[in-house]
């Protein structure tokens, strides 16, 4: 009878509404043995099945790119790992589509892209300040000529017993270009260990040779 098979002195019911694993699809049951699983078409190059066949009795299965490609045309496609122009770096997603170029980010004001991520899909594009304008050690462009940053200061510790006595802090400056016109105010933080003490001001003047002033 249709859908059973001699197993035996017995007939047996088919196993032909059942599914198969991945990659295969449920044959036909014949008279003398059941419809057994067979192997579906094999998938494109770079791709794996993924699941039985569909329907569960044709040679159908679904099928998916291996990582590092993507679907198109029927088959599969390597995804590109070729830079992006200034200011670009490539997606690490590539799926259904080739990888895209996306924006860097964090680009600090007056500064301008100089190259695409690096390796290509980091998001770390180089960048450079705009004419009139340098890159500080903070990483930020600072307008050239007039532009003045603290790179140190000494300070020490002082004990209670040595309030009132005079002690000296010594401020380094640095300037991207001539000596500026008019004095640089530096704001000072002083603790004494339990809270911050109202802050203080230095006026500093360009002399040529470090400016001691007393607090």
């Amino acid at each position: 009878l249709a859908g059973f098979f001699r197993a035996g002195s017995n007939c047996t019911t088919c196993s032909s509404s059942l599914s198969c694993p991945a990659g295969y699809y449920r044959g036909a049951c014949l008279s003398h043995s059941d419809a057994a699983c067979q192997p579906c078409s094999p998938p494109p190059a770079s791709a794996r099945h993924t699941g039985g066949g569909v329907p569960f009795n044709i040679d159908q299965c679904p099928w998916e790119c291996s990582a590092g490609y993507y679907s198109s045309g029927g088959g599969c496609v390597a995804c590109s790992t070729q830079p992006c122009a200034a200011g670009l770096y490539r997606n690490s997603t590539c799926t259904s589509a080739n990888t895209p170029c996306n924006n860097c980010t964090a680009l600090p004001l007056h500064a301008v892209y100089s190259s695409g991520g690096d390796p290509y899909n980091v998001d770390n594009c180089s960048w450079s300040c705009e004419s009139g304008w340098y890159r500080s050690a903070a990483g930020v462009c600072l307008a050239a000529g007039n532009a003045v940053v603290v790179t140190s200061v000494s300070a020490r510790t002082l004990s209670e017993g040595a309030a009132a006595e005079g002690h000296v802090l010594m401020v380094e400056l640095q300037s991207s270009g001539p000596a500026p016109a008019s004095p640089v105010i530096v704001a000072l933080s002083i603790s004494d260990g339990q809270a911050t003490v109202t802050p203080a001001s230095l006026s500093l003047t360009a002399l040529g040779v470090p400016v001691a002033v007393t607090v």
